[in-house]
């Protein structure tokens, strides 16, 4: 399981309402900005908690079921240390518990905040974030995984997700906001997003010598079997008006009379309220397997309180070569505050 954890600090000479930013542009141009100081958005005070509640996904059975595990989790920020460079930071306990917060709290180890002067940094199992940074104002950008190595997740995970993490532009995108998410409603809201890449191929199995694809899907993974040719029923499309679908049945498959044999893919597009080849009409039949993969990172503080949502997935859709199931390796984690002090 990878679960991430709340930023709560007092940055030390960070104490005023507002401070004020000159930076150059590329141009040359000075840009001034008016910031409000990170510690409007942690609270680093001995004895200060957030309570969580947590989704987890994850893959089992080798990759090819998913599951949604659900808990509690509460971060204590417990006293001020030093960290391994000299640096003063806060020492974070974390705690697990049941979902429905019936049974005892239990340790589940700690990590490390350090604030800085214009920044606040968040290390774990060795993982070092730059979760915050001046000025906070709208679309100004960081590079908020510049301390980790190339493939961070290479112990864990088989995927090729992390391997330009060190890259990801944290953005504010938003600031000020009201903000809400299963019944919890969030107010002064400041929202950081850090990575948004996918290529989604959803699997649609065979029923009954058919198959359902619904709207806006890139790409469609018909699997199973029938007692002959299999129709695909394809919803309109609103925003993806090309789709690529491939055929790991048992059978022909066809979408508005237009065929793919078994193990083959082909394109389409959808064109006067209809299905038709895709690659400009032309007739074209590929033999590559599917991949896919998801990875999203956002992140939304509160003000006078601090981290209060975030949704953090990472994973990758293998073909499974040689295999009859394709499969998914990674993780994902989304969790919103429920309670604090």
């Amino acid at each position: 399981m990878i679960s991430e954890r709340p930023i709560r600090k007092v940055l030390s000479g960070l104490f005023i309402a507002v401070l004020t930013f000159s930076i150059f542009s590329c141009n040359g141009k000075k840009e001034v900005f008016t910031s409000e100081p990170v510690s409007d958005y942690v609270n680093l005070t001995t004895g200060k908690y957030i309570t969580y509640r947590v989704d987890s996904t994850v893959f089992p059975n080798f990759g090819r079921n998913t599951e949604i595990h659900s808990y509690q989790i509460k971060q204590v920020i417990d006293a001020q240390v030093t960290d391994n460079q000299g640096r003063s930071c806060y020492r974070v306990y974390s705690y697990l518990r049941d979902s429905a917060g019936l049974q005892a709290w239990q340790p589940n180890g700690t990590f490390l905040v350090t604030p800085l002067e214009n920044s606040i940094e968040f290390t774990e199992d060795n993982l070092r974030f730059i979760k915050l940074h001046l000025p906070l104002v709208k679309d100004f950008s960081w590079k908020g995984n510049r301390f980790l190595a190339a493939n961070p997740y290479n112990t864990l995970f088989s995927f090729s997700n992390d391997d330009n993490m060190l890259n990801w532009n944290y953005t504010i995108s938003g600031s000020g906001e009201n903000f809400s998410y299963r019944g919890k409603n969030y107010t002064n809201v400041l929202t950081i997003d850090q990575a948004d890449d996918k290529l989604l191929v959803d699997t649609f199995l065979v029923s009954s010598n058919a198959a359902a694809i619904p709207s806006n899907k890139s790409a469609a993974w018909i699997q199973g079997n029938g007692t002959g040719p299999i129709t695909i029923n394809a919803a309109a499309s609103n925003s993806n008006i090309e789709m690529r679908v491939y055929n790991n049945t048992n059978n022909v498959i066809s979408l508005n009379s237009i065929t793919i044999p078994i193990g083959y893919s082909r394109n389409f597009r959808y064109s006067n309220g209809q299905w038709g080849m895709g690659d400009n009409g032309l007739d074209k039949l590929y033999t590559d397997l599917p991949y896919g993969f998801l990875t999203f990172s956002q992140e939304k503080y509160s003000k006078g309180i601090g981290m209060v949502f975030k949704d953090y997935i990472m994973w990758e859709f293998q073909p499974n070569i040689g295999g009859a199931t394709p499969f998914k390796t990674g993780f994902g984690v989304k969790m919103w505050m429920i309670d604090h002090n």
